[in-house]
Parts: C-alpha cells; sequence; structure tokens
C-alpha cells in the first residue's frame, strides 16, 4: 500500500506543499528531494499523473539497527568489527530496516486543462525501498554499556510501531 500512496502523490503532486500528506511517511531528507524534484518541473511534468495497476514485491533485506538511519558496509567491515557490531546489535538494536523490491506496472497519462486523461504509456518499473521503524524499546543504563560482557537489555515492544520510506533506489 505505501508503494501505491507514495508513488501516486509525488507523481500527482502540482506545487511541492502537495507533498505535505507524506509528511512523516517519508522520512524529512527523502521528502526534502522529492520536494525538491517537483518544485523543478517543467509544466509538461507537472501536468503528467500516474496510476499505479500490478505490485509484485519482495522483502530482500531485513536488518535491525543500532540507531535510525544507520548504514553499514559489512562487506568492508574487518571480521572483527562485523562480530562486534552484530553482537552489539543483537544485545541492545532497537531499529529494524527492510529492503522490498517493487515491480510494478504503471500508467502515466496526461491531464488536460478540461479534466480529461491521455494514456502516454504503461512500463514495468523495478526499485528498491529501505523501509525503517522502532521495533522496540531498550532500556539501557551507561555502566552495562561501557561493560566487556554481553548484556542482554530489558526490551519493551513498540505498539506504536510506524514504518518509515527512507530510501529509494532505481535499477
Amino acid at each position: 500500500m505505501a508503494y501505491k500512496i507514495i508513488r501516486h502523490v509525488v507523481a500527482n503532486s502540482r506545487k511541492a506543499d502537495d507533498l505535505d500528506l507524506l509528511d512523516g511517511i517519508v522520512c524529512p531528507k527523502l521528502l526534502q528531494k522529492m520536494r525538491d524534484s517537483v518544485s523543478s518541473a517543467s509544466v509538461t511534468e507537472r501536468n503528467l499523473g500516474l496510476e499505479v495497476h500490478d505490485i509484485y514485491c519482495e522483502v530482500i533485506q531485513p536488518k535491525i539497527r543500532l540507531e535510525a538511519f544507520e548504514k553499514m558496509d559489512e562487506k568492508s567491515m574487518s571480521w572483527k568489527d562485523a562480530f562486534e557490531h552484530r553482537n552489539r546489535t543483537l544485545q541492545r538494536g532497537e531499529w529494524m530496516q527492510i529492503k522490498v523490491r517493487f515491480l510494478a506496472l504503471e500508467n502515466v497519462f496526461l491531464n488536460a486543462a478540461s479534466g480529461s486523461r491521455t494514456s502516454i504509456r504503461s512500463s514495468m518499473n523495478p526499485s528498491t525501498w529501505t523501509f525503517q521503524g522502532k521495533v522496540w524499546n531498550v532500556d539501557t543504563s551507561a555502566t552495562q554499556l561501557d561493560s566487556e560482557e554481553p548484556t542482554f537489555y530489558p526490551r519493551v515492544q513498540n505498539p506504536d510501531l510506524s514504518w518509515q520510506l527512507i530510501a529509494i533506489e532505481y535499477w
């Protein structure tokens, strides 16, 4: 549903303020990029619309993170650093990031001043979206964090889990 809603709002926005509907659903940094894109669109581009017909998706990378927006390149880390980060994450990780690969059949159309629409093209559009949500709250103290011994902290599930789109990759 997120894919369909976000693509519809962005594609059918005529001015940057139209994207206020996505506040809280899309992270502020990505939302600003979307606003900039809408602001710099030509008149022809602003008269284009989009309908999403079919969506195929698969979850490809669920990961637990210590911090929001954390990006790790585990491939370039030393084995020791990767192992230590993994242990810290298992002990007190709070955030989950999920990458979802989408393949969507989309119809682009031109909005006429009269209110009619003319279909321009249909295409299959592949992309990968990264979502993030805080899955639990962890009760930690400064003394426990400095300890060399592995400590698993009490976790309280976050019942108000709300996912936020933090990145889009087109391929």
